[in-house]
């Protein structure tokens, strides 16, 4: 998933990477702006039993910049899927 919010900034959510798919990859959320192809912050996964972790699908940012993601229920397979918040510090 993708966000942009209203100062062009670009979230951009991978729960799709492992070792298999993109080498050296780790999945999480990588923040850069839509005017330059640069991440200027990254948000890691959950930790898991795999070396890439577990991170959500789908991907906003509230007002005050706390990130939200979204998880199906792949990533919580006993809670049907959820909602994670990354409060901004």
């Amino acid at each position: 998933g993708l966000f942009i919010d209203r100062n062009d900034n670009l979230y951009a959510i991978d729960s799709e990477s492992s070792k298999e798919r993109h080498p050296d990859w780790t999945t999480g959320v990588r923040i850069g702006t839509t005017k330059e192809d640069r991440v200027v912050a990254f948000i890691p996964p959950h930790k898991t039993d795999t070396p890439w972790g577990a991170m959500g699908e789908g991907v906003a940012v509230d007002p005050d910049g706390n990130v939200y993601g979204a998880e199906g229920p792949i990533s919580r397979p006993t809670a049907g899927g959820g909602l994670t918040k990354f409060a901004k510090k």
